[in-house]
């Protein structure tokens, strides 16, 4: 998952970018004013709120089946095989989550009352 690093890496590294911090006002690591404070509080918000939603659609997009099928027609064999392993775990998660349902002893399930319906 190198977009972590590529997509959330870059955006995170803008909170220390010295050009970026200078052009919100908020150029000094010991802020001064309540609008430097505002700011720096705003470009933080701003900045999480930019890197939730590029995971979210970053996740959405690489873990959808349609991307997962598509990989395991990679050329590059390395890659195909990465594509089959995140297929298989998906699967096995699938698989694992069901079991722990339908385990009436297994404290991670969230409404036992569900699973009559399953």
């Amino acid at each position: 998952m190198e977009w972590v690093r590529d997509e959330i890496g870059l955006l995170f590294s803008q909170l220390h970018n010295p050009v970026v911090l200078q052009r919100v006002d908020c150029s000094g690591l010991h802020l001064s004013g309540e609008t430097q404070v505002s700011n720096a509080e705003s470009f933080w918000d701003l900045t999480v709120a930019s890197a939730s939603e590029r995971s979210w659609f970053m996740l959405s997009y690489s873990h959808s089946l349609p991307e997962m099928w598509a990989g395991l027609l990679d050329q590059n064999t390395a890659r195909a095989r990465e594509s089959l392993a995140r297929f298989i775990d998906m699967g096995k998660a699938v698989i694992e989550a069901k079991e722990a349902m339908q385990d009436p002893t297994n404290h991670d399930r969230v409404a036992p009352s569900l699973i009559h319906g399953l």
